[in-house]
């Protein structure tokens, strides 16, 4: 026997139809719908909707296509969602890792090809943190940086309160040109301001002159004019931004 929900569906149907309307025989199911006469699908709407997820599913199958292994330059064959740029794990870790030895312990580890810039990253160039500092503290080191230091800190970064190297005016330090260890002055012709980031390059480069016999007089002329040059440039480019920006407020 046919439902009270069927005989309403069927009432619906086999009534009188109006001029804008008219029945469809769904060529997938042969479900008879009463729509509308300019529709011109010839689909039931679950029909249809199975139709575009099926062809969905097709559309990103997995085709198969031939590449060329960036390490190894042999052609492999990988699927077109996947892409692979390597042939094998080992081909991947030869192309991204490389070998470098420790500068303090000597020992061989591998590090990124992304870690490793211009000889100034820790990572590298040490196979871990502590050979880093290590290897930073072999000059001889000396405790607190005289008397009146916070002071004296604080009047250089009044003159001048951004970096010298980058012009940023966060985690500002102050960097002895020579260090302190060597002529114990904290005279404002030794002293320069400087990020913590930039500070680490700086003494990265003081460490290896310092290593390499440069007195203390040639430590000086060689990083005070490579940083002061630095500083009058970083000042007259934050000088330039800043008069842009008070144009083009007053512009507006």
């Amino acid at each position: 026997m046919l439902t009270e929900a069927s005989d309403k569906y069927l009432g619906q149907i086999l009534k009188p139809q109006k001029d804008g309307s008219k029945l469809r025989n769904c060529s997938t199911c042969g479900r008879v719908d009463l729509i509308r006469r300019d529709n011109k699908s010839t689909r039931c709407q679950p029909c249809a909707a199975s139709s575009n997820a099926k062809q969905q599913d097709s559309s990103k199958r997995r085709r198969p296509v031939t590449c060329c292994c960036e390490n190894c330059k042999i052609e492999f064959i990988t699927s077109q969602t996947t892409r692979r740029r390597w042939c094998s794990a080992q081909c991947r870790s030869l192309q991204l890792y490389e070998n470098r030895t420790c500068l303090h312990c000597d020992e061989s580890f591998r590090v990124r090809h992304s870690a490793i810039a211009a000889g100034t990253n820790a990572s590298g160039n040490f196979c871990s943190r502590a050979c880093y500092e290590v290897y930073l503290c072999k000059p001889d080191r000396v405790n607190g940086r005289g008397s009146q230091w916070h002071r004296v800190r604080n009047e250089e970064i009044k003159k001048f309160p951004l970096c010298a190297w980058c012009g940023t005016r966060r985690r500002l330090q102050v960097h002895h040109i020579v260090p302190f260890r060597l002529t114990r002055d904290n005279s404002g012709n030794n002293l320069i301001p400087l990020c913590v980031k930039c500070h680490k390059r700086i003494e990265w480069i003081t460490v290896h002159l310092e290593m390499a016999q440069f007195d203390a007089q040639r430590l000086h002329h060689i990083l005070s004019s490579y940083l002061r040059h630095r500083q009058r440039h970083t000042f007259y480019v934050v000088s330039k931004l800043l008069r842009e920006s008070k144009a083009r407020a007053l512009a507006h």
